[in-house]
């Protein structure tokens, strides 16, 4: 799927939308029970990540769990969003991300999500 953009030109006409590729970049945003988290994917670069901010509203000794979900349904931790409080912390994803679960899981973390779901993000 390519989106394009107009951008004006130096004549003061514009440039066919149809001309300007958009980027292959994926993008979301959760909110999980007061952390919130920006999500940027890029397939070409094979890479991506969460910006998180604020922190999670949980029981004592629990964490939001971020988790990678593949295409064919793979999940791969990101890590775990402790109570402290978080000021623009990035959390590297792999490119081949199709969607980004949050769960409420013991704070060391889980091998596999089995938590309450605090947040569900498709890419």
């Amino acid at each position: 799927m390519t989106s394009s953009l107009a951008w004006p030109s130096a004549n003061t006409s514009t440039t066919p939308a149809s001309s300007i590729p958009k980027a292959d970049a994926r993008q979301g945003q959760a909110d999980a029970m007061g952390a919130s988290l920006d999500i940027v994917i890029s397939s070409d670069m094979g890479k991506g990540g969460a910006m998180v901010n604020g922190q999670p509203a949980l029981d004592e000794g629990m964490g939001a769990q971020v988790w990678a979900v593949m295409a064919d349904g793979a999940v791969e931790s990101a890590g775990v969003i402790g109570q402290e409080p978080h000021d623009d912390v990035w959390m590297p994803l792999p490119g081949g991300t199709a969607s980004v679960l949050v769960t409420e899981e013991v704070a060391v973390g889980a091998a596999q999500p089995t938590g309450a779901v605090l947040a569900n993000v498709t890419l």
